[in-house]
């Protein structure tokens, strides 16, 4: 909490913002959302304060159409709780974890029917219904489909490709002569590959007229079921365990995969947290940061031990250079 991080604007001024300390940046992040939060609460037509018999949403222009994809009354709220999972104020998280998955965030779980679409292009990938934040990205799998398409190269190998080999992906679903029910294991792989033993990644891949293209995804339903479950797993209450492992089925059932059983220690609970992570988060940016808030000390399938080196993005040289600023790395 003591070391430099990077500098927080709270005003625009000409004179260059101090670098300040990871404490001190995690303070403002706290304050500006439960700011928003308050705020959100009362305008937002996520919120869940009353609203007032004057209340009319200025919506002529359908700009609070979609609002999933703007920082709304939800999205305000697990970010904070993200917040305090990185704090370790995993007390403070849990009520804001479970006040989504009570009241329902407004959002719904993925149904088999709209994975298993008859029509690729119904196909919805990113499970869109389950997001509580997402942004609208024009072209976005015209930017990733060289990472995710094995013929990109053809007639070579594609060696930029980001893929798992299929002892990999088997392992990862626990399927069985390769099969498995989970609805990810079965849809967000490209099991048809001539150059190698590995299975690129579906998740974002475009058909003509695909209806649920060009979005990526930063916060979804599932993992403020997974905080949650983390969260009840530090009290060391067996009715703590046992409501964790009821969270983490839920997922499980909305995945169509078996239930876990509730005789399962703490440690074998927090097992099932990370491969749900594993299997979830497939190219959206998240496992890296469960990795590092845990202290991993070895990234699983990586060939680095999980240290600084790793873990510790370093600032841009550009801003260093400005002044006022030191890279924790050189320190």
């Amino acid at each position: 909490m003591e070391k430099l991080c990077m500098p927080y604007m709270t005003k625009y001024d000409k004179v260059l913002t101090k670098q300040l300390t990871v404490g001190e940046v995690l303070a403002h992040i706290e304050e500006d959302l439960l700011a928003s939060i308050e705020l959100l609460n009362n305008s937002d037509p996520y919120g869940l304060a009353p609203k007032s018999d004057d209340y009319d949403l200025p919506n002529e222009d359908k700009f609070f159409d979609n609002r999933e994809k703007r920082f709304n009354y939800w999205a305000a709220v697990c970010t904070l709780t993200r917040v305090y999972m990185w704090m370790g104020r995993k007390r403070e998280a849990l009520p804001l974890a479970t006040s989504f998955i009570d009241k329902g965030g407004r959002t719904s779980w993925i149904d088999s029917y709209t994975i298993d679409a008859y029509y690729e292009k119904d196909r919805d990938l990113t499970f869109s219904r389950e997001h509580v934040f997402a942004l609208d990205i024009a072209e976005l799998f015209e930017s990733v489909k060289h990472y995710i398409d094995p013929n990109a190269n053809k007639p070579n190998r594609n060696a930029d490709l980001l893929y798992h080999s299929s002892e990999r992906a088997n392992k990862l679903f626990e399927a069985v002569n390769g099969v498995s029910t989970d609805y990810r294991y079965k849809r967000w792989y490209n099991k048809v590959n001539d150059y190698f033993d590995g299975w690129a990644f579906y998740k974002y891949w475009e058909v003509e007229e695909y209806s649920h293209g060009s979005v990526l995804p930063l916060i979804r339903k599932p993992e403020m079921y997974y905080m949650a479950a983390e969260c009840l797993l530090e009290t060391g209450n067996a009715a703590d365990r046992i409501k964790a492992i009821e969270y983490l089925n839920t997922v499980r059932d909305n995945r169509g995969i078996a239930k876990l059983g509730n005789d399962m220690t703490a440690g074998t609970v927090q097992d099932e947290i990370t491969k749900e992570y594993q299997r979830e988060f497939i190219g959206e940016g998240q496992l890296f940061y469960y990795y590092k808030r845990l202290g991993f000390e070895k990234i699983p399938y990586s060939t680095k031990p999980g240290s600084d080196a790793v873990y510790v993005v370093p600032l841009p040289s550009g801003d260093v250079g400005l002044g006022g600023m030191e890279d924790y790395k050189k320190k």
